[in-house]
């Protein structure tokens, strides 16, 4: 898992120009994997799949960070 091995920001590069859904899944899981709050907030804010961005905010709320709890309140601010 290459988030795990210090590759996120290749991750986040990847994601913006990757179609394939399955890679963008193994994407966000990689981000989750790593804790990358931050890149997994962009690319929620970014996604235009709504599977896909449901995934990232559920990656979201394993991650305890402020960042990600930001993001997340807003999204129920939304609501």
């Amino acid at each position: 898992m290459l988030g795990a091995f210090g590759g996120r920001a290749e991750l986040a590069q990847r994601d913006s120009t990757e179609t394939d859904k399955n890679v963008k899944r193994a994407i966000l899981d990689g981000l989750s994997a790593s804790g990358q709050a931050g890149l997994l907030v962009e690319i929620a804010r970014k996604e235009t799949d709504k599977a896909l961005k449901r995934m990232a905010v559920e990656r979201l709320t394993t991650i305890k960070n402020k960042e990600a709890t930001a993001y997340l309140l807003e999204l129920l601010g939304k609501e």
